[in-house]
């Protein structure tokens, strides 16, 4: 949001979490799959380029694997809210 947290960080931030929850913030990835993998969510991501334009991308099925897994994130049901959708190998 404002540059003021160093996303620089070790794997263990990643993995617990970090930042101010009131600014910028990461969750942890423990905390995303404790919270995806019992039920079903959404997840929208918003963008906005330099110039003020606003996109999204809407998936209708988010979740993120136990760490066993690699924390492997898993979207699918993309809904184009302007933003495009572009393969990613990982």
């Amino acid at each position: 949001m404002d540059g003021t947290v160093n996303f620089y960080r070790p794997w263990g931030h990643y993995k617990k979490g970090f930042g101010n929850k009131y600014g910028e913030y990461w969750l942890g990835l423990e905390n995303l799959y404790q919270l995806t993998h019992k039920r079903k969510f959404e997840l929208k991501v918003d963008l906005q380029d330099f110039e003020g334009v606003s996109v999204y991308a809407r998936y209708t099925s988010f979740s993120v694997e136990s760490e066993a897994d690699g924390y492997k994130l898993n979207v699918s049901g993309f809904i184009n809210g302007g933003a495009g959708e572009r393969e990613q190998k990982i």
